[in-house]
């Protein structure tokens, strides 16, 4: 979540970090936000931070309000003093990808991509040109034979990114597969 914002995923990874475990479930999600209650004295609910981990779906940024209190749960005296410090911190939000990766420029038409992520997801894609495939198979996964969308490249170890997808009469802006762990598996089979 959150991909284009990569301070704020690492403030989360920080969080996760002083809290001492993952944020996974929805009893984790309490125990946070008592903890960032007690550690503060500010108030930040389960249900406004499962909306900020992608726990459930939620398209907008949080509040600067609600970042300012998680910046001084770790703390940082606010969002904007936590995104100034992250170069000295030597957290880092760039890094170069050397994982197996495919180009959608670098497909023909008629090519198809089988990708799986975790837990047992698998989509099978048929390249149609110009960045827009079609899903021919859909094992586990919210995405559905005969849906299309636009994807830009498929990196193994990395999220999967799929934007303007259409479904029947639905349109949807943006979805992430593998967006703990990655793709786990990659191939391409040539037209």
């Amino acid at each position: 979540m959150y991909a284009e914002y990569p301070e704020l995923q690492e403030l989360l990874k920080q969080i996760e970090l002083r809290y001492g475990d993952k944020v996974k479930t929805s009893v984790d999600f309490e125990c946070l936000s008592e903890d960032i209650t007690f550690k503060t004295k500010q108030i930040i609910s389960s249900s406004t931070l499962k909306r900020i981990w992608g726990y459930v779906d939620y398209k907008f940024l949080p509040r600067e309000s609600t970042l300012n209190v998680l910046a001084k749960y770790i703390g940082q005296k606010s969002y904007l003093d936590f995104c100034k410090s992250i170069p000295n911190q030597g957290c880092s939000t760039s890094s170069f990808i050397s994982d197996y990766r495919v180009m959608s420029d670098d497909l023909e038409k008629g090519d198809i991509i089988n990708v799986s992520w975790s837990p047992n997801r698998i989509v099978g894609f048929k390249y149609n040109g110009n960045h827009n495939f079609s899903v021919l198979k859909s094992i586990n996964s919210k995405i559905h034979i005969g849906d299309s969308c636009d994807i830009s490249s498929f990196t193994k170890g990395h999220p999967l990114y799929l934007t303007n997808i259409i479904r029947g009469t639905e349109r949807h802006r943006l979805f992430i597969a593998g967006k703990e762990e990655g793709l786990t598996d990659l191939t391409i089979v040539k037209n």
